[in-house]
């Protein structure tokens, strides 16, 4: 997504909130109230500034983890730098890089995606 979309869904998602205020919203601000006072935000750039990608780097070493445990939690990471170094032969230069990057923030979102839809699966009793 980008800047305009996050702002957008704040409007059409949540637009009763009573901690955010999108009708005063111009262009991409929005004010959020908090304990202490309101405070107007701007959306521009906040997509980016709040990317977190996993860095290659840091997919390779917890390949070579000695933990499973590790090493599956960056399975989907390492295989996607695999496929896509086949298809690309290595990073591309001065353009930036080719590889595509899940960030840390949409793993942990599919991760609990996935925890949430292994707990509502079960049908838990319990014992008094």
């Amino acid at each position: 997504g980008n800047d305009e979309t996050f702002c957008t869904k704040l409007k059409n998602e949540i637009p009763e909130h009573p901690h955010l205020y999108t009708a005063k919203m111009r262009g991409m601000k929005f004010t959020v109230k908090h304990y202490a006072a309101e405070v107007v935000y701007d959306a521009e750039g906040f997509c980016f500034k709040n990317r977190d990608p996993v860095q290659p780097a840091i997919v390779e070493l917890m390949h070579k983890s000695q933990s499973s445990y590790v090493q599956g939690l960056f399975q989907r990471h390492w295989d996607g730098m695999q496929e896509q170094l086949k298809g690309n032969k290595g990073p591309k230069r001065g353009g930036g890089s080719s590889l595509i990057f899940e960030s840390v923030t949409a793993q942990f979102k599919r991760q609990l995606v996935d925890l949430l839809a292994r707990i509502n699966a079960t049908q838990p009793h319990f014992v008094r």
